[in-house]
Order: structure tokens, then sequence, then C-alpha cells
């Protein structure tokens, strides 16, 4: 959901900023949305958050600059929209940081989803080959998903790790397995402290958007151990001390191995990672950028900031930023375009989120709009599925 950072008053706008899972409820095609995020320009310089590798992004007119890096999204064609090179990650918590007085209980640790994408099965028998050359091997994974057994996720995993792993190899295997509606069912501070007891952090994903837990980590002081090709901002801080890449699964317990055998040899820049990551020293830098992108729109920049929990508000993982009839069920994103027109009038309107209703013909409207994308998705699936055969 579009978080305010800064407030508008008389004389100087304010700043709003949208996630980039929001832009299918924000096109100009959208009936009604046009016209209020015209009206709402005129009181908000308008920003958009990228938490998602995108390669080939469209620059959506309504937006006056994106927070992104160039490795996690690039625009299409010739179109150099301006960027703030920050996104969630870039404002991690300070309780992530080394703590040496914190004994070693893990050798690996992943904090990781059942969402397919994550690849938690092949981080599984990746750690059977570990286990068979390093018996000694100590690991936890802190695996998260949502109720049910949705198919865009690895339902099975628990079956899996009891079939790969016997009883003793699960005395040093510890898998905490969450099906929760919340993106965050342990603390963070839990997790720093799981971090700071652990010697190597992984993360098998293929594409991933700014890679957070990464970063979380290495500000932890581990090494981390990812797939060669990840795309996103995963690799963004890595180098020959503090990292190891891998193509396949073999050369992933390679790569543990190797670094567990030789941990003296991993060096990971904490302070330099945290002059970039933490919101200890970004908050002032993000504060500056704002101040320089209102010079350079010729705005006179007043009015009170939100730059409070950047790391979570950004990617609208909030619920409390957004009233509950309007979101996703886990995060704090519109959840379609008839939400995203009520918020919208919300802002305009400076009414209640209570008091906006739509009439029939708009409800009527949005309806005909989604059964619409929803014919022409259908339909494409149909004819990618008729091209394999």
């Amino acid at each position: 959901m579009a978080i305010i950072i800064k407030e508008s008053t008389k004389d100087s706008k304010g700043i709003l900023i949208f996630t980039h899972k929001e832009r299918k409820c924000l096109g100009e095609d959208v009936a009604f949305i046009a016209p209020l995020l015209k009206r709402l320009k005129e009181r908000y310089v308008i920003g958009m958050h990228w938490g998602w590798y995108v390669p080939n992004a469209q620059h959506p007119p309504y937006v006056d600059f994106h927070l992104a890096f160039e490795d996690t999204v690039q625009f299409h064609g010739e179109v150099s929209p301006r960027r703030l090179r920050f996104n969630s990650s870039s404002f991690t918590p300070s309780y992530f940081s080394r703590r040496p007085e914190v004994p070693k209980q893990w050798d690996i640790i992943s904090v990781t989803r059942t969402a397919k994408f994550k690849n938690t099965d092949q981080l599984f028998h990746c750690l059977r080959l570990v286990f068979n050359q390093r018996p000694n091997t100590r690991a936890l994974v802190i695996c998260v998903g949502p109720p049910g057994k949705p198919a865009t996720h690895h339902n099975e995993l628990p079956e899996l790790y009891m079939r790969l792993f016997n009883r003793e190899e699960r005395e040093q295997f510890s898998f905490i397995y969450v099906r929760t509606k919340g993106l965050f069912p342990v603390s963070r501070r839990d997790i720093a402290y799981f971090y700071n007891s652990s010697r190597v952090f992984t993360l098998f994903s293929d594409t991933e958007g700014q890679s957070k837990v990464i970063k979380e980590a290495m500000l932890c002081g581990l090494p981390v151990v990812a797939k060669a090709h990840l795309k996103g901002g995963g690799q963004q801080f890595f180098n020959s001390k503090n990292s190891r890449t891998f193509t396949t699964i073999e050369e992933g317990a390679d790569c543990f191995i190797d670094l567990l055998n030789n941990y003296k040899q991993v060096e990971v820049d904490t302070e330099g990672l945290a002059s970039e990551t933490s919101e200890t020293y970004t908050v002032p830098k993000f504060e500056r950028a704002l101040r320089e992108l209102f010079a350079e729109l010729e705005l006179p920049f007043e009015g009170k900031l939100y730059l409070d929990n950047l790391g979570q508000r950004l990617p609208s993982h909030v619920s409390s930023d957004v009233h509950d009839s309007l979101r996703t069920s886990q995060t704090a994103d519109v959840k379609n375009r008839a939400s995203m027109l009520k918020f919208l009038r919300h802002l305009v309107q400076n009414r209640p989120i209570e008091q906006v209703q739509l009439n029939r013909v708009e409800q009527g409207l949005m309806q005909a709009q989604l059964y619409k994308e929803k014919v022409a998705y259908l339909g494409s699936a149909v004819l990618r599925r008729l091209a394999l055969k």
C-alpha cells in the first residue's frame, strides 16, 4: 500500500510511495483512477518502491521517482526515469549487527519461505550431501508459509525432511516450519540472534528482489552461499572473502564444506556494509536524497517526515499502514482495483475510508475489467500449453 513518508503542507507537497505490486491497480486504463492520480499529484510527489527483479519495466507516467537499484530493475527502451538508489533492504534495523559474545550453535542457517521460487527442497538435498561428507554439521532452517496447500508453494517439506535425514541427523538439523497468515511469526530480533548463533547463511533462490535476509545475515558477520545466477539484488555486496556461489547442488555442498573448514579466512566487512544497508546510516542519507529531489523539482521541502521502520513499511509488510478491508491477506498491498479506488478517494477527499463507497456503476465497471483480464490470461495460458505440445 502507498505510504506517506512526508506530509503535505499548504506550501509544500508531501511524498507518497506505492509498491511495484500495485501497478496493476493504477494503470491509466483503469476506470476512474487517472483523474484521482492527477489530483493526488497536486498534493504529493509520487514514488514507487520495487521489491522484485524486473528486467524490462515500464515507467508509469504518474511516478516522479523510483526506489530501486539497477541490479533489481531496468526500465524499458531508452527511458531513464529518476531513480533513488535505495530499497527496503537499505534500511535494515540496527539490531542486525555482529555480536561476538553470542556462542555459535549452528554451522548453516537459512531463513526462507515455502514459496517454490525459494527452492527450499533443493537446499534440503544439498544439506544431505553436506551431511554425507561432514557428519558433524549443524543446521537451522526457519521456513514460513501460508495456511493450506497453495499450488505455488512446496507443501511437502516436512515429509522431505523426514525422508532425507534420520533421527540422529535431525538432532543436528533443526527445521522450524510455520504455517501462518502473517509474514513474520518469528521476532526479527530473534532472527538476528539466530544469525549470530550461526556461521554461514544460505538462500537457494534463482530470483529475488532486494534479498533483505542476505543483508541481515551479512550485517551479523555471516558469509553467504548463493546461486551464481541469482537475479536481483542478492549479490550486491558479494566478494571472494564474504561469499561463495554455485551452479549445482554438488557445488553448493562443496561451498559449505570449504567455508566451514576454512572459517578463519572469512572476512565480512560489517562496518562498510552497515554504511550502505543499516538504517542508522541510511535514513539520514535518504532524507538528503529527498531534499535534493525536491530541489531538482524546484519545490519547497517542508512538512513532517515519517522515516521510521522503512525496511518493513516500503514493501508493505506492516499491515497497520492500510485499512484491513483494502489489503491482501499477508501484506498491506492493496488487493484489487476497487480497493485502490477507495484508497485514492480517501486521500484526495480526506475522508475516513469507512465513508468511501463505490456506486453500482463503478462496481460493475471494475468487475467487467477484472473479467476481461481473467479471460485474456486464460486465453494466453491455453495458447502457451498448445505451443508446448
